[in-house]
């Protein structure tokens, strides 16, 4: 499976990485937040500058933009799921920020809502109808929607979360360090090694994530071995990282 590594940079506008250079190649675009294709290592999902989803392929140029949020409300985070399955955190500017889950309908044209107020949203890539989420304490959070069945991943103050394939989820905690769930033991492991602002858990191996440092370079950690390798070979700032063509 060759998967593609996508980065949204700090300066604004996206890049991928080229294996074959060993180098990033960037592109201009009215970006926010992303999230990369899953099955598709050309494209990307982002939040424009006017809270909308777009979907983009860079090979291309063909755009597809989905629907506004009800009352227009902006989007200002997007993740994928099973079968292209989009979920959505729209923010209400009213007494403050308020976030709201959303999940688009399986027509692609309207947009469901949610009682959650989430802080950081990761689709559940094995089930349609559920979502990982941070919610606004810091509690990680994993919610059948349909079903109305949740799962609380408790012992920490999280700050976003990643999860890849039923794998046990990875999160930043308030500290900025990485830390993910131990099934056996019921709690989160910590590697205080990696400080990060970004993280993407590898779609492959349960040990792996993809994290963006403090210093906004993209690398990912090795947990068995406890190294920290390196994939940013020229100068470039990001604030995000993503991974797609993940499934066949």
């Amino acid at each position: 499976m060759a998967i593609r590594i996508w980065a949204a940079q700090s300066s604004g506008g996206v890049a991928r990485f080229i294996y074959k250079s060993k180098k990033w190649k960037t592109f201009d675009t009215d970006n926010g937040n992303i999230y990369a294709d899953p099955t598709n290592r050309s494209s990307l999902y982002y939040v424009n500058s006017q809270g909308l989803v777009v979907h983009e392929n860079f090979n291309t140029g063909d755009t597809t933009t989905y629907p506004a949020l009800p009352n227009n409300i902006p989007i200002t985070q997007v993740t994928v799921g099973l079968n292209g399955r989009l979920w959505a955190i729209g923010t209400v500017a009213e007494n403050g920020n308020q976030n709201i889950l959303y999940r688009l309908g399986m027509d692609f044209k309207t947009w469901d809502m949610y009682s959650e107020h989430p802080a950081d949203i990761s689709a559940d890539w094995c089930n349609i109808t559920s979502c990982y989420y941070v919610d606004e304490n810091g509690l990680v959070v994993w919610r059948n929607a349909d079903k109305n069945i949740t799962i609380q991943y408790t012992g920490i103050e999280a700050l976003k979360v990643s999860v890849s394939f039923g794998n046990p989820p990875f999160a930043i905690d308030s500290n900025q360090n990485l830390r993910q769930w131990n099934p056996a033991t019921e709690e989160w492991n910590l590697y205080s090694k990696v400080q990060c602002q970004s993280i993407f858990a590898d779609p492959v191996c349960v040990f792996k994530c993809y994290f963006v440092d403090m210093d906004g370079a993209v690398s990912w950690y090795d947990i068995r071995k406890d190294e920290i390798h390196s994939i940013q070979k020229n100068q470039l700032t990001t604030k995000q990282v993503s991974i797609g063509n993940i499934w066949p």
